[in-house]
């Protein structure tokens, strides 16, 4: 499972040697909704790690983002119809229950057309919750999503009808609830859109969590893995075979020159790329805005924002470093 997710976005700067990069850190957690509920397993090594590398675990728990994959959102639409329809009974949390009963002492002074927010439930699940049981068991209610809120409305039989055919079967309520759940996914899928070339260190893993959880389940074949990968991000780079193969031309070159890149893993390689003498024209590289906490000399190695800026400017610097090689002697 994938708990932080670093993004770091370089761009070229018109008629000059360097980029800009703006960074990115994102906690991810995985959240239930009715039966839908994720498992994961986790070893003490894999907590004593990331305790180790300060991953703020309070971030993680009290703000991580959802995400799921297409399988586990077809899931979840299958079993919210079922709610929705009244097919299926849930148990309502006593938080929401709290708030059914207040709702109906409410509705009982209430006049056709007056209005209420509920403001105290900020989970979406307990939102979802709420609108489906006010809907289910008060005929003079309307309930709905809006904006992070739930919205009640006091209605006629005519309007709670006339209200009910502009949502038949519940079904905005579905989409608007299952795009709030979806989280990063929605990212991820822009990134698909986009088509851009993505970069990553050492990479074969990365791909496969990426798959799992924010496109599929994990297929049984690695053919079929391969050819859905290359259609989510035709163009992959993976820093660290170009490290090898650039070292590999280095030593055909000069023995000695072998060393200039040093071991492959992303901090020494990082590293190495970063002295004044590695490549000819070697570009700047500039962070947006400037007061990134990654701008300054600390290494956060480990913290996935700062490994992504890394990882992308360490493939700039190989980039350049190759043109170098490709240079007449």
């Amino acid at each position: 499972m994938i708990c932080q997710m670093g993004m770091a976005v370089f761009k070229g700067i018109p008629h000059t040697n360097g980029y800009t990069v703006t960074s990115y850190n994102f906690y991810l957690r995985p959240h239930s909704c009715t039966s839908f509920d994720p498992t994961f397993m986790c070893q003490t090594s894999s907590l004593e790690f990331l305790q180790r590398f300060k991953f703020d675990f309070n971030k993680w728990l009290y703000g991580g983002i959802t995400s799921m994959n297409t399988d586990e959102e077809n899931e979840l639409c299958t079993t919210l119809s079922s709610v929705i329809k009244g097919q299926k009974i849930v148990d309502l949390p006593y938080t929401v229950r709290d708030q059914v009963n207040d709702l109906g002492v409410w509705a009982v002074s209430a006049n056709e057309g007056d209005t209420t927010t509920v403001t105290n439930l900020s989970e979406a699940t307990f939102q979802f919750m709420l609108v489906v049981s006010v809907r289910h068991r008060f005929s003079d209610l309307w309930a709905s999503m809006q904006n992070g809120e739930v919205l009640i409305q006091k209605v006629t039989e005519d309007s709670r009808q006339k209200l009910e055919m502009q949502d038949p079967g519940g079904k905005k309520l579905m989409e608007y609830f299952v795009d709030r759940m979806l989280g990063f996914t929605k990212i991820f899928r822009y990134l698909v859109d986009t088509q851009k070339p993505i970069v990553l260190h050492n990479c074969l893993l990365d791909l496969m969590l990426l798959y799992k959880q924010f496109y599929k389940h994990l297929p049984r074949s690695y053919h079929t893995f391969k050819t859905d990968m290359h259609q989510l991000f035709p163009t992959i780079y993976d820093t660290k075979l170009i490290a090898a193969e650039i070292k590999s031309s280095l030593k055909q070159a000069d023995d000695k020159g072998g060393s200039l890149l040093g071991n492959s893993s992303l901090s020494d390689l990082a590293t190495s790329l970063k002295r004044d003498h590695t490549a000819l024209y070697k570009p700047s590289i500039h962070h947006v805005p400037k007061t990134n906490k990654y701008n300054g000399e600390e290494m956060m190695l480990h913290e996935a924002g700062y490994d992504a800026y890394l990882t992308g400017s360490s493939f700039l610097y190989l980039a350049h470093l190759y043109a170098m090689l490709q240079l007449p002697s």
